[in-house]
């Protein structure tokens, strides 16, 4: 009987051990759109790509899934449409909280001691999607850097296993400017993006248990954009400008082969299951898939 104990217990120690090695760096770029990535000058990103996966074709709606924040950034983070976690609007008119379970959730309910911080420009992340206390969460609302500054601070210092920045400067850009692939102000947008990215990724490089560490860093986003007739843009509606976005995956050793065709913004929890274990993708009643496997 003493065996059969002290077996359990080296097994959920292993477990223990196994996942505070694993480190996740989740960065949503707001309102990105993935062809305009491509032509903008992103040398930190494009890094990541060329020692990564890029999906270029993700889509972040279906079944007239409004291309919404709201609903964009639950279904990112709960890997469930909709239908399910009942966000429809920015502003989360008549939903039943009980149905939005984030991937923290999910990892706690797999007796996984996992921490979570949050880092967002846009509060509702904090307050209405995730509306819980986690390890660590910080509202950054200044457009002039201070998310890639704070962010990077935190990254380098914290306990944390899961990391999640929001950044919206594209998104305000879009909004005002026009989400376009001729839009000179959201590529310039994108672009002073990529320079936060490159920070953050440096940042994982500086902690001091680093070369211990097995980070995982998925970029992804919440909605396209269009440009409106006249002035600025908008997002919201069905067009595929509005619902295409990217996804990047990077690792060390990451394998660069992928036999997914469509991949959606509800396979991103998912792939953050399975990197930690992947008998844990099945375990939930998810719409997203693993997009690789670890």
């Amino acid at each position: 009987m003493k065996r059969i104990y002290l077996f359990v217990i080296l097994n959920i120690l292993a477990s223990v051990l196994l996942a505070s090695s694993k480190k996740v760096l989740l960065i949503g770029i707001d309102g990105c759109r993935p062809d305009v990535l491509k032509i903008a000058k992103t040398p930190n990103i494009d890094q990541l790509i060329n020692k990564g996966i890029f999906f270029d074709n993700t889509l972040s709606s279906v079944n007239n899934q409004p291309t919404r924040s709201g609903p964009g950034w639950t279904s990112l983070l709960t890997g469930v449409w909709y239908d399910k976690h009942t966000v429809k609007d920015n502003l989360f008119k008549n939903v039943d909280n009980s149905k939005i379970v984030t991937f923290d959730e999910l990892l706690t309910k797999s007796s996984l001691n996992i921490k979570t911080s949050v880092l967002t420009m846009w509060n509702p992340i904090i307050t209405k999607i995730f509306d819980k206390e986690l390890f660590f969460t910080s509202h950054i609302e200044p457009y002039d850097g201070s998310i890639a500054i704070e962010s990077k601070k935190h990254i380098i210092n914290t306990e944390s296993d899961i990391i999640f920045v929001h950044i919206d400067n594209a998104d305000l850009a879009g909004h005002l400017y026009g989400y376009s692939i001729n839009g000179k102000r959201y590529i310039n947008a994108i672009e002073e993006v990529d320079t936060y990215v490159g920070e953050l990724k440096k940042a994982t490089e500086l902690r001091k248990n680093y070369n211990d560490e097995e980070w995982l860093i998925i970029i992804s986003s919440d909605h396209g954009g269009r440009k409106k007739f006249l002035l600025g843009g908008t997002h919201g509606g069905q067009k595929e400008e509005e619902r295409i976005i990217p996804i990047i995956l990077y690792a060390r050793n990451i394998s660069k082969k992928s036999d997914v065709d469509q991949t959606y913004i509800v396979d991103i929890v998912p792939t953050i299951l399975s990197f930690y274990d992947s008998k844990l993708v099945n375990k939930f009643n998810l719409d997203g898939k693993a997009l690789i496997e670890f």
